[in-house]
């Protein structure tokens, strides 16, 4: 039977109704970065007492929740959602244990560490399948509501106003990945890692760019199914380096390998690391990265923001204003790194106080 131009009218307009509907109904997502358990403020406080306490802030999410189902469990019955965080490409254990995932550099050097950081070559298979068993078993094991990753990205140490910029990976793993994958041969009578990355530069700078964000994109596509795999619905966030196509020539792309559109397919939620102050950057850069993000993506953005280290160092009237202009630009979340050795708590009840606004519109 032929359905009457009337009736069709009236199921497009509901459809459009309700999803208008849903969109506004959406909750903002009020959530800090881990669960500070060994704080003064949970001292003598049990589990209950110190989940319903993170409710009464305005909190409805944890991302980097601690891996036990006792407290994720409670954390669900006060209607907060429990993220998982892996770091990926990171840590001098796995110089120790593999050293030829220790990055070489485009001069032939091999990275060295900067301040606590040490970045790992992303083209290490034993590291890629560790880290897709690891998703798998804290999807399997755990009732979380998804997993955020972290250092996943090729090496370079961001935070700073003039950031140490690295030019890696140039070991052999990468070299013969790199040529396999987009066909490319280097000339025989190159000898040193340091003519092999000029030639590269020279004559296949955009393949080799383009390689490089792929191995992240498809190490990202493997943690994915390893953890849907489990958990069906599962969000899958990712903390991105903080710059725009015009910061340091493209590095976000051309260094870090984070090709933010292509992820986009991948990524449910991203997280930009909106350090203003280790950036040195003032809070309105804050609300103008997650507007960049949000156009690049169309995605959800929770940015991170930074928590005040001591009170000269950012004041109360500045903190409340970064976590303002996180909430702006089209984000749906803000999240605070929230730790334990911060002095002072002034900061929890600024954050207290926006986050109970927030859910109460």
């Amino acid at each position: 039977m032929q359905k009457k131009p009337w009736y069709i009218i009236f199921c497009f307009t509901g459809l459009i109704l309700f999803a208008v509907y849903s969109f506004g109904e959406q909750q903002i997502t009020t959530a800090i970065y881990d669960i500070p358990l060994d704080s003064p403020i949970f001292k003598s406080a049990d589990l209950e007492q110190t989940v319903r306490y993170l409710k009464d802030c305005g909190i409805n999410a944890i991302v980097h929740v601690p891996l036990d189902n006792s407290i994720i469990d409670e954390l669900h019955k006060q209607g907060i959602k429990a993220y998982a965080q892996m770091k990926v490409f990171f840590g001098k254990d796995h110089w120790i244990e593999h050293p030829e995932s220790r990055p070489k550099l485009s001069n032939g050097n091999l990275a060295e560490i900067n301040g606590w950081y040490a970045g790992v070559c992303p083209t290490q298979e034993w590291l890629i399948e560790r880290k897709v068993k690891e998703a798998e078993e804290i999807a399997k094991k755990y009732q979380i509501d998804g997993l955020w990753l972290d250092f996943i990205r090729w090496p370079t140490k961001w935070e700073g106003k003039e950031p140490d910029i690295q030019r890696a990976c140039f070991c052999n793993s990468c070299l013969e990945r790199f040529q396999k994958e987009k066909q490319i041969t280097i000339p025989k009578g190159l000898k040193s890692t340091e003519e092999i990355s000029a030639w590269i530069y020279k004559n296949c700078s955009q393949k080799w760019y383009e390689w490089r964000c792929a191995v992240i994109t498809d190490t990202i596509r493997k943690i994915r199914n390893a953890v849907t795999k489990h958990r069906k619905n599962a969000i899958i966030g990712v903390f991105v380096v903080p710059w725009k196509e015009e910061d340091f020539d493209n590095a976000i792309y051309n260094v870090i390998g984070q090709d933010i559109e292509k992820l986009s397919v991948l990524i449910d939620v991203f997280s930009p690391m909106s350090y203003h102050l280790l950036c040195h950057r003032d809070v309105e850069w804050i609300t103008s990265l997650t507007r960049w993000l949000k156009i690049k993506t169309n995605k959800d953005i929770w940015p991170i923001i930074q928590l005040p280290g001591d009170s000269n160092q950012m004041k109360a009237n500045e903190y409340e204003k970064a976590l303002r202009a996180a909430l702006a630009g089209g984000s749906t979340g803000v999240m605070t790194f929230t730790i334990s050795n911060t002095p002072g708590y002034w900061w929890w009840e600024i954050q207290k106080k926006i986050f109970t606004q927030e859910l109460e519109k």
